[in-house]
């Protein structure tokens, strides 16, 4: 046999390989010389991933993969669409912070490790499961109406218009105001 497989390796892990020939002769295993030394990296482990929303911002957090040197996160408007990377991290770190998110969007994630070879180049983990959030509408309440005037003196008959502005102009409420009277025989109110 020229090839062979080498099960329940540990993830993350450098392994060297030698092999030798050998050959019976009068019924015994005479050797060769062993080869160079093969060095083998297997794959670092898959981290479990978390996201939660807070302020527009998604938290981001993962388990520690054994032997990783490192992690990247990717993201995505897409389930199924087009992933990029927003962030590389050390081999200590397990959160990231992703703002700046707009409202009424689904954000998706997903995180992968790696591990450096000897010659720096990285051994890539599967990527983890999609984690995805939904950043909801944030309420803004009114917070004041302004009239253009602060008093008026009318006489009989006259009409004004009064102008309210309401802040924050923002604001996710119902602007529409309501103008009444509590005294019908000294003013009433009309809505234009």
């Amino acid at each position: 046999a020229n090839s062979c497989s080498n099960s329940g390796l540990q993830s993350g892990t450098r392994y060297y390989y030698k092999i030798r020939a050998y050959k019976k002769v009068n019924g015994k295993k005479v050797y060769g010389a062993y080869s160079n030394a093969v060095r083998f990296l297997t794959k670092p482990t898959v981290p479990t991933v978390s996201v939660k929303e807070e302020n527009n911002t998604a938290k981001i957090r993962w388990s520690k993969s054994k032997g990783a040197n490192g992690y990247e996160i990717y993201m995505s408007d897409s389930r199924n669409g087009t992933y990029s990377k927003i962030k590389t991290t050390g081999s200590t770190t397990t959160s990231y912070s992703k703002s700046g998110l707009a409202e009424e969007k689904t954000y998706y994630f997903k995180l992968r490790t790696y591990k450096l070879s000897d010659n720096g180049s990285k051994i890539y983990s599967d990527f983890s499961s999609i984690e995805s959030i939904k950043i909801e509408r944030k309420e803004v309440e009114i917070t004041s109406i302004l009239l253009d005037r602060t008093s008026v003196t009318l006489e009989v008959g006259e009409t004004i218009l009064l102008n309210a502005s309401v802040y924050p102009r923002d604001t996710t409420q119902s602007k529409v105001l309501n103008w009444s009277s509590n005294n019908q025989s000294v003013v009433t109110v009309t809505q234009d």
